[in-house]
């Protein structure tokens, strides 16, 4: 059972969201995860009025007068979200925590896919699967996912990122986009790399990666007591201290480091939202741009 204060904080959300997604304009959506390339159907003779770019070179060339290449899209399509629900993202120092960040993101995605009606599915991950929604439609359903990833409780210990993957692949039968929520912290570099690699085969697949301020600069507050969200390890803190601050800030440096190169290393774009701030901007841009990519014929 949901309480007053939470669902006041959902039904703001999706307020905001639907705001929002006028502002996004469905069309971004679609053609971001749509367009010529999903299926292939056939080749014809090019008639006036057709796309040069369709035009298919080889078939061409053989026959000595132009073909263009025929896609059918996918009248439908289902959208995974595969979120990241690890004690690590409760964790938030600009009015917002990663979790709640993610949120967001997630409804603004959901919704955009529920009114182009496609279906939309859901992981939820810590080191273990925490919970799973098969992809439906309807306004019905896109609550029940932001729900699910809004206040359903921390669980698990560390972030198995491989075995969340995993599941997606198993119940994606046909084409989908999936899109992967997390920190990253704590994340098996080269598992990571293996898995992305084996899903992208098959799905367009889009890692969203959010982080906190917090997690980069410790500022001078004094004594502090930590506790580690992953392990329940607690440190007594010298925030005054120079070298703790240093310390604290290289660890920090390196833990995005890694989290850059898995970035990197899967060869894929990834949407990066921070905590505090609006989460539209970063996932517009993203959509703007693989639109704009579209439009060229090539690849974001």
């Amino acid at each position: 059972m949901l309480s007053p204060d939470q669902l006041a904080q959902l039904r703001t959300i999706e307020i905001a969201t639907r705001r929002r997604m006028n502002a996004l304009r469905i069309g971004e959506y679609r053609s971001g995860f749509r367009g010529q390339g999903i299926e292939f159907e056939e080749v014809r003779p090019y008639a006036p009025g057709d796309d040069v770019r369709a035009i298919d070179w080889n078939v061409t060339a053989r026959s000595d007068e132009p073909y263009i290449k025929l896609f059918r899209e996918e009248r439908e399509l289902s959208v995974w979200l595969c979120v990241d629900v690890s004690r690590s993202m409760d964790f938030g120092t600009q009015r917002t925590s990663k979790r709640q960040t993610l949120s967001e993101a997630a409804a603004l995605v959901s919704f955009s896919a529920i009114a182009s009606r496609d279906r939309v599915g859901l992981v939820r991950f810590t080191d273990r699967i925490e919970g799973f929604l098969p992809p439906r439609r309807g306004r019905n359903h896109g609550m029940r996912v932001l729900r699910d990833v809004f206040t359903a409780p921390a669980a698990g210990r560390g972030t198995d990122l491989t075995a969340a993957l995993g599941r997606v692949g198993k119940a994606a039968h046909h084409h989908a986009v999936v899109l992967v929520m997390s920190d990253f912290l704590g994340v098996d570099p080269a598992a990571a790399k293996t898995a992305f690699a084996r899903l992208a085969r098959k799905h367009d697949v889009v890692p969203v990666c959010v982080t906190d301020p917090r997690e980069r600069e410790l500022p001078d507050v004094g004594l502090i007591d930590t506790v580690d969200p992953e392990t329940g390890a607690r440190r007594l803190l010298d925030t005054s201290s120079r070298c703790v601050r240093r310390a604290y800030a290289a660890e920090g440096a390196r833990l995005e480091a890694q989290r850059d190169a898995l970035m990197r290393a899967t060869g894929l774009r990834a949407i990066r939202l921070t905590t505090g701030e609006d989460v539209f901007g970063p996932v517009h841009w993203f959509f703007s741009q693989r639109e704009n990519a579209r439009a060229k014929g090539g690849a974001c």
